[in-house]
């Protein structure tokens, strides 16, 4: 019997503990927000550092270079391919893939020019009628007259 009194005791002093909190916690609400006003603090000056992760353009005689980031390493026919590559921002690059894998007058394969990070990308439908087995894209980047390639590998699975 004691035990199931304590145990009253100890939940009655919870409960009324809780409540303590919870009404100095409106109470404090109602005296600070009535004591300042918002709209009149002061806005943080902007600065003009750079980010650390803005993007740095290539030197005029920079190398070109393209690298594969990533590839999707198998596609079933008529389904979608993905390659992303680095290489020098806005540099211009091209894709040729095996044309018994995709249609090489699909628009998803235009020219694209890599963005102010050196990325680039496409996406592509693989043929309905890509014959199984390993194919081949070419990546091929130009930055001020200087060519890089890259080639990457894929997996078609069965038909």
């Amino acid at each position: 019997m004691d035990f199931l009194k304590t145990l009253k005791q100890a939940v009655i002093a919870a409960v009324i503990l809780l409540l303590l909190i919870v009404v100095a916690g409106v109470l404090y609400l109602l005296f600070f927000s009535s004591r300042h006003n918002f709209t009149d603090m002061p806005v943080v000056a902007e600065t003009t550092q750079k980010s650390p992760f803005a993007p740095t353009p290539p030197a005029e005689n920079a190398p070109e270079g393209v690298a594969i980031q990533a590839i999707a390493p198998t596609v079933a026919p008529g389904g979608m391919m993905s390659v992303v590559a680095a290489t020098n921002a806005t540099s211009r690059c091209t894709i040729k893939v095996d044309p018994a894998a995709a249609s090489q007058t699909d628009p998803n394969l235009a020219p694209q020019m890599a963005d102010d990070y050196g990325t680039v990308g496409w996406n592509f439908r693989i043929s309905n009628t890509a014959p199984k087995g390993s194919s081949s894209l070419t990546i091929t980047c130009v930055y001020r007259g200087r060519t890089g390639v890259v080639i990457g590998t894929y997996s078609v699975t069965g038909n």
